[in-house]
């Protein structure tokens, strides 16, 4: 018996050890908090490097146009410099775009080609493309825009262009497509030798899916190959959805047996390529794309821009509240 009872309590004494060094093992190895360092004003990288280095996850909440801070980075951190958290915890970030307004360039004398090269890299788009008759002049050269060179004026902003076109190009009245759906004032178009270039879809009363306006007008005379910009109605909770899911409809036009088509979609999230397939003439392309805030679908055909479809994003008045600074309001 005595034996039987020494021999439970060396067990008992054995297992009250092991927990002994478990709960020390445990509490030693706990890591003490850190303080999340001051990221605002530094480069993306340079913030990702400084958070993990102290077992921080840097997330970038929204990317946005930002006036005092260049491009690419951190004007904004939650949570704010100096608190303490654990480690592990995610340190959210708003990433710099650059600056909110541009300088619209010359673009007059360019050809068409370089003239979209320049509004890309000013970081503008392309407006209204009116082919003008001219003598003697070169086909295919910017006689004029709108905004004119130097205006200052918000990223995304469409530049007007009137192109120069032989004399002995065709021209016909600009049918009215008002009222129609997208796909059918896009066929009208086309059977009377026009192009949709630029399609935004705007906040109206009118049915889903229709032309409320178009440029140029409708019965105005032009250059056949003139190229023609919709505005399409949308209903006003899709326009102050921040995510929305977007149908890209487009029928492939007359050319090559083989036709590369390219979707990309620049938002918020930035530019993104979101579709690259090969197609023939006639094919048919619905692709759904995802839109985070305002942006711009640009359609690509051989590796030539061939339509923009552009959505607005106006915030619900319980989301566009911001801060003294401009930020999104975060609370306390």
């Amino acid at each position: 018996m005595l034996a039987a009872f020494l021999g439970v309590l060396g067990l008992a004494v054995y297992l009250l050890v092991l927990l002994v060094i478990a709960l020390a093992g445990v509490i030693g190895g706990a890591e003490p908090p850190v303080k999340v360092p001051a990221v605002v004003g530094k480069s993306l990288e340079e913030a990702r490097g400084e958070l993990a280095d102290l077992g921080l996850e840097l997330v970038v909440r929204e990317r946005v146009p930002s006036n005092e801070y260049p491009e690419g980075s951190v004007i904004n951190q939650r949570p704010a410099a100096g608190r303490t958290v654990r480690k592990g915890r995610r340190v959210e970030v708003w990433v710099s775009t650059g600056s909110a307004v541009v300088q619209v360039p010359d673009l007059t004398g360019l050809d068409f080609e370089q003239a979209q090269k320049e509004l890309i890299a000013a970081r503008l788009t392309l407006g209204v493309v009116q082919r003008i008759l001219t003598e003697g002049e070169k086909r295919g050269l910017v006689l004029w825009q709108h905004p004119e060179p130097g205006a200052e004026v918000s990223v995304r902003t469409p530049v007007d262009l009137a192109i120069s076109e032989n004399r002995g190009a065709p021209r016909a009245r600009l049918p009215d497509v008002l009222g129609k759906r997208l796909r059918g004032a896009e066929a009208i178009l086309s059977q009377a030798g026009f192009m949709v270039r630029q399609v935004d879809y705007v906040k109206s009363t009118a049915a889903p899916g229709t032309v409320i306006s178009q440029q140029p007008p409708p019965g105005e005379r032009a250059a056949q190959g003139s190229e023609v910009r919709l505005e399409v109605a949308v209903p006003k909770e899709l326009v102050e959805m921040r995510r929305r899911r977007f149908l890209v409809q487009l029928k492939v036009p007359r050319g090559p047996v083989e036709q590369k088509v390219e979707i990309v979609v620049e938002d918020e999230r930035g530019v993104n390529l979101v579709y690259a397939e090969k197609h023939r003439p006639g094919d048919e392309v619905n692709q759904q794309v995802t839109m985070e805030g305002e942006g711009t679908v640009y359609i690509k055909l051989n590796d030539k821009t061939i339509r923009q479809d552009r959505l607005a994003y106006t915030p619900p008045p319980e989301e566009s509240e911001v801060d003294e600074f401009g930020f999104p309001n975060l609370g306390p």
